[in-house]
């Protein structure tokens, strides 16, 4: 098989598995893929899938379906909910930077704001004070 014939099939199903996201659990964490189902892992969504995915999108120019991402993630993406917060910092500062999208002011959602909102928060920003451990 040619590379071209090879990123063109790599292509298909990525965007396979996005249309089914959109089609099945648009605005949830997550697609459960058997039951065809929205997951999401703190009860109230942070649109992991969107965040995860932008950068894939983006790199493999499907630009419909990434202006569709960064809309929702603008729109929807809040990080004013009592979760548990174990993996969540840092999944989320690492997409924010190793994404072109939020690290281009021409294409993106901020980078500055995602950082600031997950990256800053500590154990100590909470009144009264808890004990946490990021992992």
């Amino acid at each position: 098989m040619h590379s071209a014939e090879l990123a063109a099939r790599v292509k298909g199903e990525c965007l396979h598995g996005w249309n089914n996201y959109e089609h099945y659990a648009w605005g949830h964490d997550a697609l459960k893929p058997l039951s065809c189902t929205p997951h999401d892992w703190y009860g109230q969504s942070l649109l992991m899938t969107p965040v995860d995915a932008l950068d894939t999108l983006i790199l493999m120019h499907l630009d419909a379906e990434a202006d569709r991402a960064r809309t929702l993630i603008k729109s929807e993406l809040s990080f004013d909910h009592d979760i548990y917060v174990k993996n969540s910092r840092s999944r989320f500062v690492s997409s924010a930077d190793s994404s072109p999208a939020t690290n281009s002011p021409a294409t993106g959602v901020c980078s500055l704001s995602l950082k600031t909102s997950v990256g800053d928060f500590s154990p100590h920003s909470i009144h009264p004070p808890v004990s946490l451990t990021f992992t």
